[in-house]
């Protein structure tokens, strides 16, 4: 099974594991499904271990055994139950990326011919998941041979299914009513870039949190940037380097911050935000550009990473996926005792 990160690869895997145990229960055979994490599993001896805990009811030592011994165990319990155990390893890429042990996938995928009877009434299933298949072409022949089987490949999700697997997780989480349709749209605008569902669902917990200290009855798109600006995105997007913006620049990326804040929105159209700036411009004391040198200035500002700029239906959407909080005073500061454009 192999997919990017975000798309759903280890719910899709542990959803198929409930379902196959309970067709086991109505066709009577003895299935059983267990998912071990390879990043936590540092060799062969490890997966055993995960592996053994998870197929034993109990009663079973794993403890002084190595992992050929442990696997021995498996076998006999297996042919006894007359079972058949489905193991996702999740992170395979990882696990071989690094060097790890091999030779337990191929003994695992091959642990029915331990068994006693010609015929063996037991088998082990493997369920392999990881980013791409790059890893593969580390295996030895022999196993990458052994494991060779049906592979289903997970997709990006797009914006509009992002969208609605978010509101559904929304519905299922917060009140009637607490986040709306437009704040869960603003969330998968940002998860879609970000990391996908994960990140999604991690906004809207950050944005609930929040929302709870300050007791507040609903979430906002200000809650939403506040949790997207602390967590961590691995590279600076340098926003807060504000002074190597012109004037302009900085009195359109107030004037869009103050706007967004004071209403509540995760966008605001784009005559808004220029009658906004125009009014900046006035406190300022400085001219304000034309409509068009203003629209040039939004999409130089949107790809340095200051604001949002989409168009849907026509319509020129404006917003922000940083927190009005931490801007505003750093703008204010800079915009000081200005009277005159830079150039």
């Amino acid at each position: 099974m192999q997919g990017p990160v975000g798309v759903g690869k280890t719910a899709l895997a542990k959803r198929f594991g409930e379902h196959i145990q309970k067709d086991g229960e109505k066709r009577g055979v003895n299935t059983s499904y267990i998912h071990v994490n390879l990043n936590y599993c540092p060799g062969s001896f490890q997966v055993m271990q995960e592996i053994l805990r998870g197929s034993a009811s109990g009663g079973l030592k794993e403890r002084g055994l190595k992992a050929e011994e442990m696997l021995r165990v498996l076998a006999d319990l297996l042919e006894k139950e007359r079972r058949q155990l489905f193991i996702a390893l999740d992170e395979v890429d990882t696990y071989i990326a690094e060097g790890r042990e091999e030779k337990v996938l191929y003994q695992l995928s091959r642990i029915h011919e331990r068994s006693h009877e010609v015929n063996p009434r037991f088998n082990i299933h493997l369920i392999l998941i990881y980013r791409d298949e790059s890893w593969l072409r580390r295996l030895e022949e022999t196993t990458r041979q052994t494991l060779f089987g049906f592979a289903v490949s997970l997709e990006q999700y797009q914006l509009v299914q992002l969208r609605e697997i978010l509101k559904y997780r929304a519905s299922e989480a917060f009140q009637p009513n607490t986040i709306s349709d437009e704040v869960v749209g603003f969330v998968a605008d940002l998860a879609e870039k970000n990391g996908g569902v994960r990140y999604g669902l991690e906004l809207m917990t950050g944005a609930g949190y929040i929302a709870n200290s300050r007791s507040a009855s609903k979430i906002i798109p200000e809650y939403v940037r506040i949790t997207h600006d602390n967590i961590p995105k691995g590279t600076a997007y340098g926003l807060f380097d504000l002074t190597v913006l012109s004037i302009h620049k900085q009195l359109i990326v107030r004037a869009i911050y103050q706007r967004l804040s004071r209403l509540g929105e995760p966008y605001l159209s784009l005559k808004d935000a220029y009658e906004d700036y125009r009014v900046r411009c006035e406190a300022q004391n400085v001219v304000s550009d034309s409509v068009k040198a203003f629209k040039s200035n939004l999409e130089s500002l949107s790809k340095e990473g200051f604001i949002l700029l989409k168009e849907e239906t026509g319509t020129v959407h404006i917003g922000s996926e940083h927190s009005s909080e931490k801007v505003a005073a750093t703008i204010e500061k800079n915009l000081k005792g200005c009277h005159r454009p830079r150039i």
